[in-house]
């Protein structure tokens, strides 16, 4: 039986703000990406602590041409942890809450396979990280239970056939992930 990778990274876009830039979506600057981040905290009354992940922003379709640092994800919350992922997957970026509580402060080496950019003069994290150092980030976020992540996979394969989308990999699920979901029926008589 060929086991299919599924998408559990559309599973974080379902159920985050979506921080694509035009013509997928309407975030144009960080001042965008402040605000939806915030929206999003109040309308879900997300409780204090608890992580928030945002995703899709890209850093060349921002007005400022950059990624937003640490400072400008305080502006969305100092009570919340605030992540949030590049359109690419190989970069984020976090508020300073997110980064001290995965140890990523001045002088902390890059773990391994990852890089947490840093100020050249101060030496202080800039909030943007790379590769491997965006997963520490994203065990900050509340795990799901079974049930919350077959939701999920069945909300993702929804949204993909609302698409038309009828096939779909994904490069980042990891084995241990993949293995907890159960076989669909058609690969299971295979």
């Amino acid at each position: 039986s060929t086991r299919r990778r599924r998408c559990l990274r559309m599973g974080c876009r379902c159920r985050s703000p979506a921080l694509s830039p035009p013509p997928v979506g309407d975030v144009k600057s960080i001042n965008d990406i402040v605000a939806r981040m915030r929206e999003f905290i109040e309308k879900k009354k997300i409780p204090r602590g608890v992580a928030v992940l945002g995703d899709g922003y890209d850093d060349l379709m921002l007005a400022e041409r950059r990624h937003p640092t640490r400072e400008d994800l305080d502006r969305v919350s100092t009570e919340h942890p605030v992540v949030i992922v590049h359109a690419s997957g190989h970069l984020g970026s976090a508020n300073t809450l997110a980064l001290e509580k995965v140890g990523f402060v001045k002088g902390a080496p890059d773990p391994k396979g990852g890089c947490i950019r840093c100020d050249p003069q101060t030496g202080e994290p800039t909030g943007v990280v790379e590769e491997q150092a965006v997963f520490n980030l994203l065990r900050l976020l509340p795990p799901k239970n079974e049930e919350e992540r077959l939701r999920t996979l069945v909300e993702i394969q929804h949204r993909y056939a609302s698409f038309g989308i009828t096939t779909a990999q994904d490069g980042q699920t990891l084995s241990a992930l993949e293995a907890r979901y159960p076989t669909p029926p058609a690969e299971q008589s295979s």
